[in-house]
């Protein structure tokens, strides 16, 4: 024998005056009516305050991939391109900037980039034109010496 819906027909107590209308998260709300122990302590865990903090050791590489001028000249080279891959011609989908013809990892050899700052001076690593699109399929099949997917 089946039965009917299992909240159909239960009666839940009336909201009280006080708290109609009020909505509270279970996230933030704590039985004890207490605050969290991190609240007023923005930035207690961030940079050399953490325990796992390792002396600011992220690779040149890292910095300038993660840099607001790689970030624009991709979008550069997107929007030249028209978001079109130069090899097989599709359009949208996973695109990908590669440096070409010149490599990243030899423009950065050639030009002796050893700080973030002689990076952001190198005109060759920001020139567009030295820049294509391509969808990630093509992109993994141009990669010297690394895993093709």
């Amino acid at each position: 024998m089946r039965r009917g819906h299992p909240i159909k027909g239960k009666k839940y107590p009336k909201m009280s005056e006080s708290r109609q209308g009020v909505r509270s998260s279970p996230r933030t709300e704590f039985k004890d009516g207490g605050t969290p122990w991190n609240k007023g302590l923005e930035g207690y865990w961030t940079g050399e305050k953490n325990p796992r903090w390792k002396g600011g050791i992220t690779s040149l590489v890292v910095k300038i991939r993660n840099c607001f001028f790689s970030r624009q000249w991709r979008s550069d080279v997107f929007t030249r391109d028209d978001f079109t891959c130069q090899l097989c011609g599709k359009r949208g989908g996973n695109l990908e900037a590669d440096h070409f013809p010149k490599m990243f990892s030899e423009i950065v050899s050639e030009n002796k980039l050893l700080t973030f700052q002689d990076a952001i001076r190198c005109s060759e690593l920001w020139n567009i034109n030295n820049g294509r699109t391509l969808c990630e399929k093509c992109h993994n099949l141009t990669k010297k010496g690394r895993n093709k997917k």
